[in-house]
């Protein structure tokens, strides 16, 4: 239903929420029902937060999809447990300097972040080199 649920409400709801569907009334494709399951004992935090919800649903739509969300209790699937990230390659540390240097200019840490671990394992390939 809504595949980046966590990035939509944040870490915190999504651990206690699972969209299970959308309904709109006969010919309509606004303010529908956001049919959410919801575990034990959150209902009265969602319907607090309700508004905010909705107002971050509708934004990662692009329109008003949801006027209302409808709860309902029981278990949630959760998503499969994140395997840790492979230990980097080693490089020296003046391949190590010249692809800082290259990506100093990136201001998003997470896009750097990532350009950096891509970065050590395309040049320890090069180099016939395997993660420690």
């Amino acid at each position: 239903m809504i595949l980046q649920w966590a990035s939509v409400v944040g870490e915190g709801l999504a651990s206690e929420t699972q969209p299970v569907k959308l309904s709109f009334g006969r010919g309509e494709r606004v303010d529908g029902t956001l049919h959410l399951r919801v575990t034990s004992g959150v209902a009265p935090t969602i319907r607090h937060l309700e508004p905010l919800m909705v107002e971050r649903v509708n934004a990662y739509f692009g329109y008003r999809a949801v006027g209302r969300l409808a709860l309902r209790q029981g278990p949630i699937d959760r998503p499969p447990e994140r395997k840790p990230p492979p230990d980097l390659p080693l490089l020296s540390p003046e391949e190590a300097d010249n692809l800082d240097q290259q990506l100093a200019g990136i201001a998003e840490p997470a896009l750097r972040n990532a350009l950096q671990r891509l970065g050590r394992r395309v040049l320890a390939e090069r180099a016939g080199l395997r993660a420690p």
